[in-house]
């Protein structure tokens, strides 16, 4: 989705689960000898949706339109997002489907990104290809054509030559060439279109890559050389990946290594070589893919390499969910307040906390961790320190912000919990403890502002480090909430938080 554009969200308001603030279906994925399905992830089908309106603004953020509205004066911002729900000829529990379509859209226009919002729609599926057409779908139609004619690069001026070299990339394409290098791109515009300026060429690049005619990036050596014009064929790689493959007698020398990509979302060298080896002929090429998959955190190189000496990759994807009431109560047994990262746009940026655990992990790794096996989850994970086996770091990631606890091993869950929060404020900590807390805390805001300025979807990130209050985090602040309309409001944007400046 590029920033010149602009995208149709659709939003199913039928029976059969989807109301907007019902659990989510669990994610059902494949597994190397049967299906299972992540039944922890406790998402709503609005979390979903407010989720990829957030990963498309912070996306956005890294473009040049970023905030240009469609036309002067307008409060719509690019890319542009027409929000339709579908199936209003039977929506859930039979309510009003224009009800339903408008608490969806006023729940998002409350969020940051509000101003990529165009309108809502409330599309009855029944009537498609009939005489009597919706008249929802033919105001959508009306929008789009409207909208489209303000875009910026439509009023823009086009070099014929810009033309015939795009025209030249559609002819290598249904050749069957996938991909080609910087270099032969160069000169396919050079000797072929007369585009000889490398300011020319490498803005006639960005326009394509905008229009996802072709797909490069320029971030570092292993992404420049690559210029992708099949893109199909490069989310088929990236699916090669990123899914396991069920067990068949042909993969039997490698069902150990799908069983561990599996089970623990490590993916080791030797197996990916062998799922790409039909489609990638170059040890070159097979980088670059690597470069653009890490790029956008679809995996992440591990620093535990096998015995072999081989590279190993974390895929977040293929992490499965812990139990929250499990995760809840370890994180209650903690004896000091959890160290917080709140992010301003209200959610956490998509792919973010595996990056974070990451780099955490690689920093800390000759300094505090013992050599007991890390515990890795979506979106939780417990790293144990090497002087007391006991005692561990807990990342936790919740949907508007990062949690980090440092737990102590020897805690009595049962009195001492209790009393805890009492003398909350005046408990004597062990120096060591106090001393790992603020090292971590600092380090956490170095990598922050490292992956900011390494990764341009992040750029746009902006956070407070802090800490959750523990009388909050135990008895709700609030006698009532006006936000979400409830007594004793344990929300997380109702928590009350320390900053660092507090």
């Amino acid at each position: 989705m590029g920033s010149r554009g602009f995208d149709r969200r659709r939003s199913n308001d039928s029976k059969g689960g989807q109301n907007p603030d019902e659990k989510a279906k669990p994610v059902v994925k494949q597994g190397v000898y049967k299906k299972f399905q992540d039944s922890f992830n406790l998402k709503t089908n609005l979390d979903y949706l407010d989720f990829w309106m957030n990963s498309l603004a912070s996306l956005a953020f890294q473009h040049p339109s970023h905030g240009q509205d469609i036309e002067p004066g307008s409060d719509v911002q690019l890319p542009v997002v027409f929000l339709v729900c579908t199936h209003a000829d039977k929506p859930y529990h039979d309510r009003d489907p224009f009800e339903i379509a408008n608490e969806v859209y006023g729940t998002l226009k409350e969020r940051p990104y509000s101003a990529h919002l165009f309108d809502v729609y409330c599309v009855d599926n029944t009537k498609s290809g009939s005489e009597s057409e919706c008249q929802e779908v033919k105001r959508l139609r009306q929008d789009v054509l409207s909208v489209s004619k303000e875009l910026p690069h439509v009023k823009e001026v086009i070099p014929v030559k810009w033309l015939k070299y795009e025209k030249t990339l559609q002819c290598m394409k249904k050749e069957g060439q996938k991909w080609i290098s910087l270099a032969t791109a160069k000169c396919v515009a050079c000797n072929q279109c007369e585009i000889e300026s490398k300011d020319e060429f490498k803005t006639l690049l960005n326009f394509l890559h905008d229009l996802r005619i072709l797909i490069h990036f320029d971030d570092t050596a292993e992404l420049k050389d690559m210029v992708v014009l099949d893109t199909q064929w490069l989310i088929d790689v990236f699916k090669k990946v990123i899914t396991v493959k069920p067990y068949h007698w042909k993969e039997k020398p490698f069902v150990d290594l799908w069983c561990r990509l599996e089970k623990e979302g490590i993916l080791e060298e030797k197996l990916l070589e062998h799922v790409w080896k039909p489609l990638i002929l170059h040890k070159e090429t097979s980088e670059s893919l690597i470069a653009i998959m890490e790029r956008f955190s679809l995996l992440c190189s591990w620093p535990l390499p096998d015995v072999s000496g081989d590279k190993q990759y974390l895929v977040p994807s293929m992490l499965k969910s812990h139990p929250p009431e499990a995760v809840t109560k370890l994180v209650s047994t903690a004896h000091m307040p959890s160290l917080v990262l709140k992010f301003e746009s209200g959610k956490v940026p998509s792919g973010l906390f595996p990056r974070l655990v990451l780099q955490f992990f690689l920093w800390a790794k000759e300094r505090f961790w013992s050599s007991v096996k890390p515990k890795m989850y979506h979106s939780f994970v417990r790293f144990f320190l090497s002087k007391d086996a006991g005692d561990s770091v807990i990342l936790l990631c919740h949907s508007c912000y990062i949690e980090v606890v440092y737990h102590r091993g020897s805690v009595d869950d049962g009195l001492g919990n209790a009393l805890r929060y009492q003398r909350s404020m005046d408990i004597c900590y062990k120096e060591h403890e106090l001393t790992c807390v603020r090292v971590i805390c600092r380090q956490f805001g170095l990598i922050l502002e490292c992956m900011r300025n390494q990764f341009c979807w992040l750029n746009s990130m902006r956070y407070t480090m802090g800490i959750i209050c523990p009388v909050c985090r135990e008895q709700s602040a609030n006698d009532y909430c006006d936000k979400h309309q409830s007594l004793d409001c344990k929300e997380e944007d109702c928590l009350h938080f320390w900053s660092q400046s507090d």
